[in-house]
């Protein structure tokens, strides 16, 4: 029984690993495509297509591509774009990754397919640029967040005198109401005080959204873990679309 436990357990050691191996290589192919989207430069684009797909599909990937380019400079400079995260969410056939960044102190998300072609993950569907009401709220929410929060827990929630709230170690809360009422009644005998005195329930949501796009943020190193892990907790409030 001991032996077969551990087996099981190796088993799923080993999945863990090749799934976060998976979603590394899929950060990193991101950062790539957000620092050429950003530059324009559609010779790495071209490089990064599925060598596979159809001739249609290419020149609606690199017309989607110039597409969001466009929405974005009519919003501002788009070299001065910073992304906050590159999140990958599993798909059928590969990872939907989506890009949050600021500009001019705005929230946008950039959203692209990608698969594995070959061992090399390559872009598979349109490229978007989405400016709709999550993006909306989660603006909202950084500049309550940057006026209220970040001064206990840094600038991307990595902490400060304040716990670490970027990554999935959490020391008051198991679930996303737990957060919500600590940001609301504070929690006694800590330093963390009761903000519903302050902001209302829709803008301690606006903060959440906020801290949910924040989650494995890479920006900056955080402070050590505390608590105990909640892998899920937060993540789905950026990414929750409906």
């Amino acid at each position: 029984m001991k032996k077969f436990a551990t087996f099981i357990f190796t088993l799923i050691l080993i999945n863990y690993t090749v799934a976060q191996t998976a979603t590394d290589s899929v950060r990193t192919t991101a950062k790539i495509l957000f620092k050429d989207w950003k530059n324009g430069n559609t010779d790495a684009l071209t490089a990064m297509i599925d060598p596979t797909a159809k001739s249609s599909l290419k020149e609606q990937i690199t017309s989607s591509f110039f597409t969001s380019i466009q929405a974005v400079k009519a919003l501002g400079n788009i070299s001065s774009a910073q992304a906050l995260n590159y999140i990958p969410v599993k798909v059928s056939k590969g990872y939907a990754v989506f890009i949050p960044f600021t500009l001019n102190d705005k929230i946008y998300t950039l959203k692209a397919y990608l698969a594995n072609v070959a061992g090399k993950y390559q872009i598979i569907k349109p490229v978007a640029f989405i400016n709709g009401i999550i993006e909306k709220k989660a603006t909202d929410g950084m500049t309550l967040y940057k006026s209220k929060c970040f001064s206990c827990h840094g600038l991307y929630g990595e902490g400060m005198i304040g716990p670490n709230l970027s990554d999935a170690w959490w020391k008051y809360a198991k679930t996303n109401q737990d957060v919500f009422n600590v940001i609301k009644n504070g929690k006694q005998g800590t330093i963390m005080i009761a903000f519903g005195n302050y902001l209302k329930d829709d803008e301690i949501h606006e903060i959440m959204i906020y801290l949910s796009i924040l989650q494995g943020q890479k920006i900056k190193a955080g402070k050590p873990k505390e608590g105990s892990i909640h892998k899920r907790l937060l993540k789905n409030l950026y990414l929750k679309r409906n």
